[in-house]
C-alpha cells in the first residue's frame, strides 16, 4: 500500500465469529480494493439463492397447474391401459400358436366322449326290442 492510502478494516457484511471474520481493506476515499473474498462469496450465495427461489416458484406453478397435471395423468394411464393390452394381445396370440400334449389329450378325450355318446344313441334308436314295449 502507499503512504497517503489509510486502511479502514471493517468486517464483512453477514461476518460470524471473531475467527471467521472476513476483512475489506478500503482506501481513504472509501472504495473498496477489492481484495475482499467476502464480496465475491456474498454474490455466489445470492445466486445461488436466486436459483434455488426460481426453482421453487417453478414447482409451485407446476403444483397449481391442474389442467397439465390431469393431460399427464391421462396420459400415464392410457399408456398403461396401452401396456397391458400388448401383453394380453401377446398372450394370446402364444397361447393360440402351442398346443402342448396335455390340452391335444384333452380335446381328443372330449371328441371321443362325444362319438361314443352319438353312437349308443343312434343304436338304441335301431335296435329297440320288437315286441310288447314297442309298437309300430
Amino acid at each position: 500500500m502507499t503512504e497517503n492510502a489509510e486502511t479502514d478494516r471493517t468486517p464483512s457484511v453477514g461476518g460470524g465469529a471473531a475467527s471467521d471474520e472476513k476483512w475489506n481493506t478500503r482506501s481513504a476515499n472509501g472504495i473498496s480494493n477489492g481484495s475482499s473474498p467476502g464480496v465475491a462469496e456474498i454474490e455466489t450465495n445470492i445466486e445461488r439463492s436466486r436459483a434455488n427461489l426460481a426453482e421453487t416458484v417453478d414447482q409451485l406453478a407446476a403444483k397449481f397447474d391442474v389442467e397439465t397435471r390431469f393431460r399427464h395423468r391421462v396420459a400415464g394411464a392410457r399408456d398403461g391401459v396401452t401396456r397391458q393390452l400388448r401383453t394380453l394381445r401377446h398372450k394370446a396370440t402364444a397361447a393360440q400358436r402351442s398346443t402342448d400334449p396335455q390340452t391335444i389329450g384333452i380335446g381328443a378325450g372330449v371328441l371321443a366322449a362325444a362319438v361314443a355318446v352319438l353312437v349308443v344313441t343312434w343304436w338304441r334308436r335301431n335296435q329297440a326290442p320288437r315286441g310288447w314295449g314297442r309298437r309300430r
